[in-house]
């Protein structure tokens, strides 16, 4: 069970610091990413580049949390995917079509495969932030299998929105007969 939940845990820290640098990567992702605060819920007064850069810290200090102090990280990763969470659901009742900045510029119209997506992270972050007897980074095989299979699916969630895309729905197109 440690494994799992250093595996969980290091999935969640790479997938917070990928959402930051991929906001940090330019000025343009970084406005893109202030730019769709409003959208989501926040006022307009508050919607601004610090606001954003707050977001961008808090997403850092979790990703290093998660790795360095597993129940704070935990319970701030679950805080912050709580909030997405609600502004995702302020987004599918407004019927706007907006766009995720998640992991910077790019990104598909938020859905409710985000909000699915969001909910199950805070489920893990919360059992992250739950007391217990922490497995600690060490040189030993077990723990680093396990840190590289974090990393791995840190990665695959960055890339939700392509893994949809991928696994989603897929209409065929209908096939025409010849009359002879």
């Amino acid at each position: 069970m440690h494994h799992l939940l250093f595996m969980c845990r290091i999935a969640l820290a790479s997938m917070f610091a990928l959402a930051a640098l991929g906001k940090l990567a330019n000025r343009d992702a970084f406005a893109s990413f202030v730019a769709s605060l409003g959208p989501f819920g926040i006022p307009a007064g508050l919607a601004t580049r610090p606001a954003g850069a707050l977001i961008v810290a808090a997403e850092l200090a979790a990703a290093a949390a998660l790795v360095c102090v597993p129940i704070a990280g935990g319970a701030l990763a679950a805080a912050l995917l709580t909030g997405f969470a609600l502004g995702i659901v302020h987004v599918l009742r407004s019927g706007r079509a907006v766009r995720c900045r998640c992991f910077g510029a790019a990104g598909a119209t938020v859905g409710r495969s985000h909000l699915a997506r969001n909910l199950a992270l805070a489920a893990l972050a919360i059992a992250v932030a739950a007391p217990s007897h922490p497995l600690a980074f060490a040189v030993r095989p077990d723990v680093i299998i396990a840190a590289l299979v974090g990393l791995g699916l840190g990665a695959l969630i960055s890339r939700w929105d392509d893994l949809v895309f991928l696994f989603g729905t897929v209409t065929p197109a209908t096939s025409r007969r010849s009359s002879p």
